[in-house]
């Protein structure tokens, strides 16, 4: 990461950097000679790392990356083999899955937004956490596929088929998980995979850096409110529970004494800008 100062702390393979005074934190994978494959262990420390920010309260964006030449290349199949056969087996392997599966449940519901900055290889449970992040910015050199197909398994897992098609419609999905495909960072911006695409990993550092800034200038209660409430939003079906929602985010906020005293410093600066456009 170039030309930012930062304050640094390591859980294994996955490390946590800080910088904007602590308002925006780095979660990097952190295994660059196994292209960042996952691991049961990695799950497990990137599990503790999001609990960590989550709670943490200087925290307020998080932006989730990966060392060296690669995002994630999905699962490291060597590493989390089990053999074949048997109850306990299978026990143990949904005991795996969960592993990573709350991984991606964790992305999604830490009231932060968090902003997935990819290069390289982003694959299979790769893909998945750049999916489950709330804005995605991808070097020229990404690469991204479902890779679970390409290995015989589904290609829907950990959270693959209920992000997708939410993001890029049913059909360029279908395509994505049916063919095992990899999709380029300029086909991903064209479907709207992702939201920016950069010409190297330091031009992605810094404008994921400057999407968290701006978010930053959002009362702490109004950003996570807004998460909390499009997130719901994807997941409902009915107009009335997300407006209901809607309402009673805008009251907490409304009712919080620090947010309330950040709209009364910008309401009437923004109120007369707009009456000059007028």
């Amino acid at each position: 990461m170039v030309g930012f100062k930062v304050n640094k702390q390591a859980l294994g393979h996955v490390t946590i950097r800080k910088i904007e005074k602590g308002q925006i934190t780095f979660i990097t994978l952190n295994r660059p000679e196994k292209l960042n494959a996952m691991t049961c262990e990695m799950m497990e420390e990137l599990y503790t790392a999001l609990g960590m920010v989550e709670e943490d309260k200087e925290t307020r964006v998080v932006i989730l990356s990966g060392e060296g030449k690669n995002f994630c290349a999905g699962a490291d199949l060597a590493a989390n083999a089990l053999g074949v056969g048997g109850r306990e087996w299978n026990s143990k392997l949904l005991e795996n899955q969960r592993l990573f599966s709350r991984c991606i449940e964790k992305v999604a519901s830490i009231p932060h937004p968090v902003i997935a900055a990819i290069h390289g290889a982003c694959a299979g449970g790769g893909m998945s956490l750049a999916l489950a992040a709330d804005i995605r910015v991808a070097a020229k050199n990404m690469r991204m596929s479902a890779a679970f197909l390409n290995i015989g398994l589904s290609g829907c897992e950990l959270g693959t088929s209920f992000y997708l098609p939410r993001l890029v419609g049913l059909s360029h999905a279908s395509e994505i998980l049916m063919t095992g495909a990899t999709v380029t960072a300029d086909r991903a911006l064209q479907i709207n995979l992702v939201n920016y695409v950069t010409e190297n990993t330091d031009e992605m550092d810094i404008k994921a850096v400057s999407i968290a800034k701006r978010m930053l200038k959002a009362s702490p209660l109004g950003l996570k409110q807004t998460k909390l409430q499009l997130r719901a939003a994807s997941e409902s079906t009915s107009l009335k529970a997300t407006i209901h929602a809607e309402d009673v985010g805008q009251v907490l906020c409304l009712n919080d004494e620090e947010t309330s005293k950040i709209v009364q410093q910008k309401c009437e600066p923004f109120i007369a800008k707009l009456r000059a456009k007028i």
